[in-house]
């Protein structure tokens, strides 16, 4: 029996080596859920039919639909919520994670049905309703739909390597009544290489490493509706040479003072660097009827300017690499979580399955070496004789 295992040993490996092979390479070329999210009757050149937006009296409601398309050639299990939307430390709109439980407007919307199986290469339609409470104070809210993959039909239990793609569609709920556009924004601030934060506040935002200035300021939605603060900045640099960019930042009601910072791209110089930033905020989404708008000036122009000596960036330089070295940099206190989110898991059967492959593998290989040795010296033997 042990020569004959021996003797076909060779073809066994062959064998399992592309049975290994193959397994790997299922495993981990299962295509991903190339889906898309959005309104029904979404119009792609038209920036507001990308997301929803909602016109509604407390105590009513209004219906619509999204569309889940799925680009892959199988069919696949989805599941469509409706979720709290949730606003990042750096004033990014994202949306709760599907196993937390709604406590804002996320409850408003409901699904008669969120469990879908989606075609290959084909599109669904789901319907919702968004029920806005009675004596819901006036104002927009901020919710989110989301589709999520549960899994491939064909094959749920196979224990491959899956991806599994969140995707949500932002939804703006406005509740008629009096509205309010209002914000305050102050204090720019070039963060100067010779404050003793300086390195602080550039590692908390994981720009370590990099000598262009950055540039903060303080901002605070003050009304009850989502603004879009548009920054435009003027920068002088020693010698006269100027340059300008611009920068846009969404602006939450009832998020409190937020600083938030900007990076100019423009390194450090010797001598003086004065920066100008104008702005104007102004709501996100169109406003309908049904409400009484009030718009409060939000336009405003804010300047900074510091004088910086070649010890200044020497010194900054120095205090830089020795953190770097150090690696003492203060973590993010953001978290933003994207709309898009890819979750890559690994069934436990899968690698028991691989690892005993790989034993048997390993055994065969063994085998074959000891037959490979044992013949040799037979060969040896008979050659001395």
């Amino acid at each position: 029996m042990k020569n004959i295992f021996a003797k076909y040993s060779h073809i066994l490996l062959i064998i399992l080596t592309i049975n290994i092979l193959a397994t790997v390479s299922i495993a981990f070329s299962a295509p991903a859920f190339a889906a898309g999210l959005e309104p029904f009757n979404a119009d792609k050149s038209n920036p507001d039919s990308l997301r929803f937006i909602f016109n509604v009296k407390a105590g009513e409601s209004v219906e619509d639909a999204a569309r889940v398309t799925n680009n892959t050639n199988q069919p696949v299990n989805v599941e469509v919520l409706g979720r709290d939307g949730e606003i990042t430390s750096d004033g990014q709109l994202t949306v709760t994670s599907n196993s937390l439980e709604n406590q804002k407007s996320g409850k408003w919307i409901q699904l008669d049905q969120t469990k879908y199986t989606v075609a290959a290469s084909s599109n669904i339609k789901v319907p919702f309703k968004v029920a806005v409470p009675a004596n819901t104070p006036s104002g927009e809210y901020y919710a989110g739909l989301s589709v999520i993959e549960l899994g491939d039909t064909n094959d749920t239990t196979s224990g491959n390597v899956t991806v599994k793609t969140r995707l949500a569609v932002k939804v703006f709920i406005t509740v008629q009544g009096d509205l309010n556009a209002k914000t305050s924004v102050k204090s720019l601030n070039i963060i100067d290489p010779k404050d003793t934060d300086y390195n602080i506040e550039r590692a908390k935002y994981g720009k370590i490493g990099k000598d262009d200035m950055f540039v903060n300021y303080e901002a605070e939605n003050l009304g009850n509706l989502f603004l879009k603060l548009n920054t435009k900045y003027k920068v002088t640099l020693p010698g006269g040479a100027v340059k300008e960019f611009s920068n846009d930042q969404d602006l939450s009601p009832n998020n409190g003072s937020k600083k938030y910072y900007l990076e100019t791209g423009i390194p450090f110089q010797v001598g003086k660097i004065k920066v100008e930033m104008t702005y104007d905020a102004k709501p996100t989404n169109s406003i309908k009827s049904g409400s009484n708008l009030k718009s409060e000036n939000v336009t405003g122009t804010l300047v900074d300017e510091i004088d910086i000596t070649q010890t200044d960036l020497d010194n900054f330089a120095q205090s830089r690499a020795t953190q770097i070295q150090a690696n003492t940099s203060v973590p993010s206190t953001s978290k933003p979580e994207p709309v898009e989110v890819k979750i890559t898991q690994e069934s436990p059967t899968n690698k028991l399955f691989l690892g005993t492959i790989i034993a048997l593998l390993v055994g065969i290989i063994v085998i074959q070496l000891y037959t490979f040795v044992k013949k040799n010296k037979g060969a040896n033997k008979n050659t001395e004789k």
